[in-house]
């Protein structure tokens, strides 16, 4: 029996002893956090906006600058590293302003909008402190700190000037006891424990231990437009142990515009089946010719002969594609609509091979803010049948139209009346004159 209780006893003690060597490891893993992340990522969205269904530009991506701004320190302690704007943190492991490109837009996609993002690469820290950063789009053709932007503005895309700031607050992860939780050599672990989005001017309170806005939350945010303030805040949960990510928006508004041009014929022997022939002539905004290929569909008037009426029918095979140089021909009560032209785009309109009409060409174009007027450029001519350069008008209330109104009447043959007339009229005198002088001889013989 005393044996069975010693060996009883050194069982327990045995035990006893295992759980207490265990209990310092059980203890540290107690106090590990559950979820934490080093790492943030930001995300671009570029949506391309079209004033006209289905007319975007022949674009297909957009670059954007992500630039290192400054640091704002949490350790200062000998060892601690001093981030300046030349090794802050950025994608990839890399340092220094980088591009990023949003690609996948359509020149020939459907409806209005349109809208492309791209995620950079994580961007890993490993010092507490607060890490802000710059993002703007870069517009063709400037300079930047990366140098000039590759290509050339396209016309009619208005480009977003929005100006972002990133601030990413980078913590300590803590034990369970309020301790810095250490790695294997004894450093500080750290979590991305918030992003901030700050438009046109960040905040002037970067600091660890306040608030950066006074405690204010977030403004409303109006992509495309210029706010200024705090617009948005990238929060984990205790439990997220995600890649932490922002994403900003930008917006461009590609604005463009139909022109319209009709036919009409008048007159008692004029053909209402007869082709006439139009020539186009294309110059860009900023000068040269416009090789762009522009949409068109031709349409038969209804009998109000209003552009755009309910009555209106498209003619059958009446659409293509019509570049500077290019030709189409209208019948009587039919116009055509060019569609996709940019504001600025300069175009002149030539009728020919119609030299036995007389045309008369009215042309209006202008918008809300300059409103169009009824301009007559030609009267009753017989050749030189040209709109003269015309200015195409976008945005809110714009009317592109050019009419011509070709004329052909019969002339009333007056020709031999005209010729008679005088000497019929000196015969009638002769007459009468002779009846009276033929009747005072006859009063004088009584």
């Amino acid at each position: 029996m005393a044996t069975n209780h010693k060996r009883r006893t050194k069982v327990f003690l045995a035990v006893v002893a295992l759980m207490i060597a265990l209990l310092p490891a059980a203890s540290a893993l107690a106090l590990v956090p559950a979820s934490y992340n080093s790492q943030a990522s930001v995300t671009v969205s570029k949506t391309l906006t079209a004033t006209q269904s289905g007319v975007f530009p022949a674009v297909t991506s957009f670059q954007f600058l992500l630039e290192p701004v400054g640091y704002t320190p949490g350790p200062t302690s000998t060892g601690s590293t001093a981030y300046t704007t030349a090794n802050l943190p950025m994608p990839g492991g890399s340092t220094g302003a980088q591009a990023i490109t949003v690609s996948g837009f359509s020149a020939t996609a459907s409806g209005t909008s349109q809208t492309q993002s791209a995620t950079t690469g994580n961007i890993t820290y490993t010092q507490a402190g607060i890490y802000t950063y710059r993002l703007t789009e870069r517009i063709p053709g400037t300079t930047d700190t990366l140098g000039t932007v590759p290509g050339s503005p396209v016309t009619g895309v208005d480009y977003d000037e929005t100006v972002y700031f990133i601030n990413v607050y980078v913590t300590n992860v803590l034990n369970d006891d309020g301790t810095p939780y250490l790695n294997a050599s004894g450093n500080a672990v750290v979590n991305v424990s918030a992003i901030t989005a700050w438009e046109t001017h960040n905040t002037t309170n970067l600091t660890l231990t306040g608030q950066d806005n006074g405690g204010n939350g977030p403004i409303t945010n109006h992509p495309g437009e210029l706010d200024d303030g705090k617009i948005g805040i990238t929060l984990p949960t205790p439990t997220d142990g995600g890649v932490r990510n922002i994403s900003y928006p930008f917006v461009n508004d590609y604005s463009t515009a139909s022109l319209v041009i009709t036919k009409l014929v008048t007159g008692d022997i004029a053909d209402p089946n007869q082709a006439f022939t139009f020539t186009l002539a294309l110059v860009k905004p900023a000068g040269g010719s416009d090789t762009t290929n522009y949409t068109y569909q031709k349409y038969n008037m209804g009998a109000d002969r209003v552009v755009g009426g309910t009555d209106d029918t498209a003619v059958s095979g009446g659409s293509g594609t019509i570049t500077n140089g290019g030709t189409f021909t209208l019948t009587h009560n039919q116009y055509i609509q060019i569609i996709g032209f940019p504001a600025g785009e300069k175009i002149t309109t030539t009728e020919s091979d119609s030299s036995d009409y007389k045309t008369t060409i009215t042309v209006q174009h202008g918008n809300t803010a300059n409103p169009a007027t009824l301009t007559t450029v030609k009267n009753g001519v017989t050749t030189n049948k040209t709109t003269n350069q015309q200015t195409i008008f976008t945005g809110d209330g714009a009317i592109n139209q050019e009419n011509f109104i070709n004329n052909k009447a019969s002339v009333t043959p007056t020709g031999v009346v005209l010729e008679v007339l005088p000497y019929a009229l000196l015969v009638l005198a002769v007459i009468l004159l002779a009846v009276i002088l033929l009747k005072k001889r006859r009063m004088k013989d009584r």
